[in-house]
């Protein structure tokens, strides 16, 4: 596989854009250094397994990996395999969702010429070569995630959990004793039962959207098919005529050239008014039934047929095509219902609050809450849970995540 490396902000840019557009409910940063963040780090790779089954449907976890400071993370490109962009230092648990892979790519313009194609299959194999080096490689890593989310030096260790639907980071610090995997454990079991009934909609709704792409497409299909049989109708009938006006141009026939002009307009209008143009064909074939030519009389021949038989095909080709049209806009005006059930959905979801459920289960790791207030003047405010003070403080995204 082909990696294009990018930096650690415009990976976690990318994953929020993502995130938002594929409808996670949150992303959870672990954001902490070998020395002072105690046991966040090793706790969370410890329990990543875990983690990666608790969120996985609803939330990705990123965190920085020391034993990746070498190696990347990569996301491919699905609609080219062996390609995918990879950010060094930065491990993150998701579904497999490629959904999520596409919007990742949509997100930003891919620089390919600023970082030349590695082969990540080599990457892969390596790690730093010195614990130095690795620290060094979580320390660049942290920074580029605080920077991000434009948090203070003072609030590092700490969890940070973006709520998406709500647009609202909640940051809990985090002690030499703290634990991950409990924490939101209990903070996702309770969101998960609120947010049932936004998962119902959410289901019905990508049904019903995938039931109106998978018609609209084989409708559309099915007019682009029925039009170009027409069409290439009447280019066949265009090419007929074209044919025999310019053979019959170059005959000697003295009777045939004053005709000339009254059967271009007749066979141009025979759609609409045979009579005339097989009045003026069997004119011509009598012009020139002194002719040995066999070809210019078939070409007579079938011109005439088929202006006597009002091209009975072509018009059985655009009764279908008229049919095929209609249930066409049938199928468009089935859109209201997912329409309807878009707004279900959004309503259903602007009704969980998955930044209450992460202040209930702040207690089980020994961290006190207060209910906050979205201040500041981004969408994106950021709240602060503390252990000794309870103070709520809102801290402007220095990324504009909408």
């Amino acid at each position: 596989m082909f990696v294009i490396k990018i930096p650690i902000a415009e990976y976690l840019e990318r994953a929020f854009t993502a995130a938002e557009e594929t409808d996670y409910a949150g992303i959870v940063l672990a954001i902490g250094r070998e020395a002072d963040s105690g046991q966040l780090i090793s706790s969370v790779m410890a329990s990543w397994s875990s983690l990666h089954s608790v969120t996985r449907e609803h939330f990705a976890v990123i965190s920085p990996d020391a034993s990746k400071g070498s190696h990347m993370t990569t996301v491919a490109n699905p609609g080219v395999e062996p390609e995918a962009l990879g950010a060094p230092g930065i491990e993150t648990a998701m579904v497999d969702d490629r959904e999520w892979d596409r919007a990742f790519w949509r997100a930003l313009p891919v620089k390919r010429g600023q970082d030349p194609l590695q082969v990540g299959a080599a990457i892969s194999e390596r790690r730093p070569s010195t614990k130095r080096a690795g620290v060094k490689a979580v320390t660049s890593t942290v920074n580029e995630m605080a920077k991000f989310l434009g948090l203070s030096e003072s609030l590092i260790p700490c969890v940070a959990v973006a709520s998406m639907w709500e647009k609202r980071i909640l940051v809990l610090p985090t002690s030499s004793q703290f634990d991950i995997y409990p924490f939101l454990k209990s903070a996702i079991e309770t969101f998960e039962e609120e947010a049932t009934a936004v998962d119902d909609i959410r289901r019905e709704l990508r049904a019903a959207q995938d039931d109106f792409a998978r018609e609209s497409y084989a409708a559309s299909k099915e007019v682009r098919s029925r039009k170009r049989r027409v069409d290439n109708m009447r280019a066949d009938w265009l090419k007929q005529e074209t044919s025999l006006l310019g053979e019959l141009r170059l005959t000697v026939a003295p009777k045939v050239e004053p005709l000339m002009e009254e059967l271009q307009a007749a066979l141009n209008n025979c759609r609409q008014a045979p009579e005339p143009a097989l009045r003026v064909l069997a004119e011509v074939k009598c012009a020139i039934s002194e002719l040995p030519n066999d070809r210019l009389h078939r070409k007579i021949e079938s011109a005439t047929r088929k202006v006597r038989e009002g091209f009975a095909e072509e018009g059985e080709a655009r009764e279908r095509l008229a049919v095929a049209e209609e249930e066409l806009r049938k199928i468009g005006r089935t859109y209201e219902n997912v329409r309807i059930l878009r707004h279900l959905y959004e309503e259903a979801r602007a009704a969980v609050s998955l930044s209450s459920h992460v202040r209930a289960a702040a207690p089980v790791v020994g961290i006190r809450t207060v209910k906050g207030k979205a201040l500041g003047s981004t969408p994106w405010a950021t709240e602060i849970l503390q252990r000794q003070v309870d103070k709520v403080v809102s801290i402007p995204l220095k990324r504009q995540m909408e």
